[in-house]
């Protein structure tokens, strides 16, 4: 099945009564057997595709600021 699925996700029906069963259980078990990994830290899937990080539609371009300020 690892080379026929990228990912899944685990959805707890009860959130109270499902998630500590998943976290103290299942993950643990699916990590022993090298199924899952943890993410690294600064990982995302932008970095991963390796897209580069979009311009902030809000911050007014460097042109334009300058000429506002005159």
């Amino acid at each position: 099945m690892i080379r026929q699925v990228d990912g899944v996700r685990l959805h707890p029906l009860v959130l109270d009564e499902d998630l500590p069963v998943l976290s103290r259980l299942v993950l643990p078990a699916l990590s022993e057997r090298r199924l899952i990994t943890r993410p690294l830290p600064g990982t995302s899937l932008r970095s991963t595709l390796g897209l580069e990080r979009p311009a902030n539609r809000f911050a007014a371009p460097a042109v334009a600021a300058q000429e506002d300020a005159r």
